[in-house]
């Protein structure tokens, strides 16, 4: 059943000015983001760079009792440092990452360094969780993503030992999906979207790796209903789990 429409999402503009310098390549900028609302009669929220984690990590599942004659008791998990914001400590390195672009562009922010050494490859082939998963569900808590995923579904990650470059890929991947033509018709029920997800893509386009032309020849993108909120805002575990 289609959403109630007061709760439908504003899709967030990209400023003009969000043409990020720094290396990696076009990294986002906190400061150049624009304040917008992510749901319709909303109040404005500044996103929070880093003291609000967006992407929660969720175990996998064990086989239930039907199938096996012993359960083991479910050991706490620990997510990786590199994938995980430091509350107490907002100065320890995190990763970095524009995510319109290959994981292999993420990097380690350091704030121990300055210039080009503040950015530091992160350790992609290291296992994501400790003890090791085979399958984890990734959500978000960024208002306008979050109510896109609730129809698309979380980003599913099933792998033998799954590592922080497999995390960084599904959401890649998921974010790079075409916008279906039911997405477009929901998009377009609240005015203005439509210009908003155009305006998304072409600073997309422009910040690209790829030909700008052909980014804004091909279809809209998942990535482009939460206009220029594109910076990965590290993860944490659910607390009860």
């Amino acid at each position: 059943m289609a959403p109630n429409s007061d709760t439908e999402p504003f899709i967030p503009p990209s400023p003009s000015s969000f043409i990020p310098k720094e290396e990696p390549p076009r990294l986002p900028t906190p400061d150049l983001q624009q304040p917008a609302p992510a749901i319709r009669n909303s109040p404005f929220r500044w996103p929070t760079w880093y003291y609000n984690p967006a992407l929660h990590v969720v175990q996998g599942h064990l086989p239930s009792a039907s199938d096996i004659s012993y359960v083991p008791p479910i050991t706490s998990l620990r997510l990786h440092y590199h994938l995980c914001f430091n509350p107490l400590n907002p100065l320890v390195p995190h990763i970095a990452w524009d995510v319109i672009y290959p994981p292999s562009h993420a990097r380690i922010l350091d704030f121990q360094n300055s210039g080009p050494s503040r950015f530091i490859s992160p350790a992609l082939d290291v296992e994501a969780l400790q003890p090791s998963v085979k399958k984890v569900w990734i959500f978000t808590d960024h208002q306008s993503l979050s109510y896109w995923m609730e129809r698309w579904g979380p980003i599913s990650i099933t792998r033998d030992a799954i590592t922080i470059a497999d995390i960084l890929q599904g959401i890649y991947d998921y974010l790079r999906t075409p916008l279906t033509l039911e997405d477009m018709q929901q998009v377009t029920k609240i005015p203005g979207n439509r210009e908003c997800l155009r305006m998304a893509r072409a600073y997309r386009a422009k910040d690209s790796l790829e030909v700008e032309a052909v980014v804004l020849a091909a279809p809209y993108r998942r990535i482009d209903v939460i206009g220029g909120h594109r910076r990965f805002q590290a993860g944490t575990l659910p607390r009860n789990r």
